[in-house]
């Protein structure tokens, strides 16, 4: 639901992070936050490596660096450990490891890698075709109800919910800025 929404929310967040990072110097840290959301705070040491014990919320491979190297500071929006990349990598995934189907692009083209008689079980187009379905998928939303006890209700929890303070953590609204 809403799967391409999803992938241009973690591009536009990784794209954020990023910038503020370009802008670190020597010596310094900064805050990363993006949409509302804190991601912990990056810092450069004085010969320029790079601190990212403060940094939270993104997996370790965001936020891996050598040398000098700044992180990726990618936020990977699939799985549940945040391992995936893109809408693409996740569907090429899940069809080899819930359905059983080799992808020819992760498998190879005239493999048989499971050994069942079938090669090229996945083409690119099938791929592409399956990841593109995904990403069309409506972004999810809500209705309202008609009946004002209900409506009232509803607005009455989202005020209790954001005065208890799990708004803080469970962002009601993250608006892409770029739909393209």
């Amino acid at each position: 639901y809403g799967a391409g929404y999803y992938e241009m929310l973690a591009r536009e967040i990784s794209a954020d992070l990023q910038r503020i990072a370009n802008v670190i110097q020597p010596g310094h840290h900064a805050a990363l936050m993006s949409k509302g959301i804190s991601y912990g705070v990056l810092a450069r040491n004085s010969d320029g490596k790079w601190d990212t014990s403060a940094v939270t919320g993104l997996p370790p491979q965001a936020t891996a660096t050598t040398g000098n190297n700044a992180p990726t500071l990618i936020v990977q929006p699939w799985h549940q450990a945040g391992a995936v990349i893109s809408l693409r990598q996740f569907t090429n995934n899940a069809f080899l490891q819930h359905h059983g189907m080799e992808p020819e692009e992760r498998v190879g083209l005239g493999v048989d890698l499971d050994g069942d008689g079938f090669v090229n079980e996945l083409t690119r187009a099938d791929i592409t075709a399956a990841t593109l379905f995904q990403a069309a998928m409506a972004v999810p939303g809500r209705v309202i109800p008609k009946d004002a006890e209900l409506r009232g209700a509803i607005l009455n929890g989202e005020r209790l919910f954001s005065a208890i303070g799990c708004s803080t953590c469970h962002i009601p609204a993250l608006p892409l800025t770029n739909w393209i």
